[in-house]
């Protein structure tokens, strides 16, 4: 009987006992499926995560690639309007040439006819050539009323070009943004015309505003150059690019015809190595001496009155096509667009049923939803050329050929410090600030003893030619000129002011990501 009543009573017990583990073992398996499912949640919180990141980042690559694509884009159509004056140019050049001959035969012709003896030889080819002359003049002098204007329209669409093109860029990479259901913006330093800085004005002696024009043929006042400016900031358009001379379009297409018939001679069997040896030596001599000579020819901006003949017309002295800015380069601040997809607040959906999915936070209040931070990016516009720049740039190719591409790159905060010497340089050097010193080494006492010392010595015509020389200022070749661009070589060159901005910049410029 009791051992019976004991078997009954380990049954009960062992029954308890599996009653009891087995509700202790279903609440851990309730607590592991519930903490299970909520690390599920985690984990898809994280992925969420890399994927809202990936996401993100990749509007602000889109944004700042797009806008500087728009940047490049610009800086073709800069170039194949470029490409378009300088065939028009070069078309203008060789009917000026082919004038010039049938000139010089019709003068010969006429000398030589002007004898009897002569009359036999030359009165019938001077019956041919004359006329030949005349057509040939009207050809080119009707040629050239037509393609003046066309050249000043086509460099004004340049400069529409140069400021519209930044802003385009940015509505490009507002609308790509969208598309990424983002507000990305984009900024670059050519968003920034270069008077935007300055006004463009020039203050007179009397203090009063004056709006200088830059090469327009409208004259200055008087005092204009009495007070320094910073006229020369306005010279980088709002793309890294300036205005140069009508003339200057002459210039680049003799010396790039002058290239490409110096690199056939090259090729030359036996004599071309020797060729190619002393053009090395004399060849940007001479180069510089037929441009020069060509221009006073062709291109003249002295003019003679009355359309005495169209190389001898204000014209060419007028803004015409676009050359880069000076402190501009491949690589540098002046070429970059960066990019930033702005915060926003990040709606999570699972976030109502399980906490863990979006990360730590305050339990009971505050309960904020989580704020994505600021993405950014980096691209460039740049010249496509394995050169050193400035063999790149040689006779303005960078801004004469259709070759700019863009690339995202890692992001670097700019080099504010650099970037204002560049400016600061620029406008110095090209601007007011010049012309000021120019005036004030004129109007001085030292000037004057100078100029009446020499009189003494060469007589007065003597002295004010030598004088008129040294304070010469248009075309750039006067002794001052001459004197100053010496001055600008090193400011211009690149590695020389970045040297100085990194020197000065004791901040650095440091890599962002």
């Amino acid at each position: 009987m009791t051992t019976t009543m004991q078997m009954e009573a380990s049954r009960g017990f062992a029954r308890d006992l599996y009653a009891d583990c087995r509700g202790a073992v279903m609440m851990m398996g309730l607590f592991m499926s519930t903490f299970l499912i909520g690390s599920l949640w985690y984990m898809i919180g994280i992925g969420d995560a890399l994927i809202t990141h990936d996401r993100l980042q990749e509007a602000a690559d889109s944004v700042a690639f797009t806008s500087a694509a728009v940047h490049a884009r610009g800086m073709n159509f800069i170039a194949a309007i470029n490409l378009v004056m300088l065939a028009l140019v070069g078309l203008y050049l060789i009917m000026g040439i082919i004038n010039d001959i049938l000139f010089a035969i019709k003068t010969a012709l006429e000398i030589c006819s002007a004898t009897v003896a002569g009359c036999l030889v030359c009165c019938e080819p001077l019956a041919i050539a004359e006329p030949a002359y005349h057509i040939a003049n009207k050809i080119w002098t009707g040629y050239a009323k037509i393609m003046k204007p066309a050249l000043r329209v086509m460099g004004y669409t340049q400069y529409a070009a140069a400021v519209i093109y930044p802003l385009a860029g940015e509505a490009a990479g507002l609308y790509v943004g969208s598309k990424y259901k983002q507000t990305g913006l984009s900024v670059s330093p050519s968003m920034i015309p270069g008077n935007a800085l300055t006004g463009g004005l020039t203050k007179n002696a009397n203090g009063s505003t004056y709006q200088a024009p830059i090469n327009t043929g409208v004259p200055k006042p008087p005092d204009a150059g009495k007070v320094p400016n910073l006229r020369g900031a306005d010279s980088k358009i709002a793309l890294p690019v300036k205005f140069a001379k009508m003339n200057k379009l002459c210039e680049l297409a003799m010396k790039n015809a002058i290239d490409g018939i110096m690199s056939l001679v090259k090729k030359i069997p036996g004599i071309g190595a020797i060729i190619s040896g002393v053009w090395n030596v004399i060849g940007s001599f001479v180069e510089d001496a037929i441009a020069s000579a060509g221009m006073a020819r062709y291109c003249n901006e002295e003019g003679l009155g009355g359309g005495f003949d169209p190389g001898f017309d204000e014209f060419w002295g007028l803004n015409g096509p676009k050359v880069m800015w000076e402190q501009a380069s491949n690589g540098n601040d002046w070429m970059q667009v960066w990019s930033m997809v702005l915060p926003q607040t990040q709606a999570d959906n699972s976030e109502k049923r399980v906490a863990m999915a979006q990360g730590p936070k305050n339990f009971g209040v505050g309960m904020q939803e989580p704020v994505v931070p600021m993405y950014t990016a980096q691209a460039e516009f740049f010249y496509d050329c394995n050169e050193a720049w400035e063999k790149c740039n040689k006779y303005e190719n960078a801004i004469f050929s259709m070759r700019w591409r863009v690339r995202l790159r890692r992001v670097r905060s700019p080099d504010f410090l650099k970037m204002l010497v560049d400016w600061g340089s620029s406008s110095i050097l090209n601007g007011g600030v010049t012309g000021w010193l120019k005036a004030k080494v004129k109007d001085s006492a030292i000037f004057d003893s100078a100029k009446k010392s020499v009189e003494g010595l060469a007589g007065k015509w003597g002295a004010d030619k030598l004088f008129g020389w040294i304070t010469k200022s248009k075309n750039g070749d006067g002794g001052m000129d001459k004197l100053f661009d010496a001055i600008k070589g090193p400011w211009k060159d690149a590695a020389y002011v970045g040297a100085f901005g990194k020197a000065a910049d004791l901040g650095g410029n440091p890599v962002i990501h």
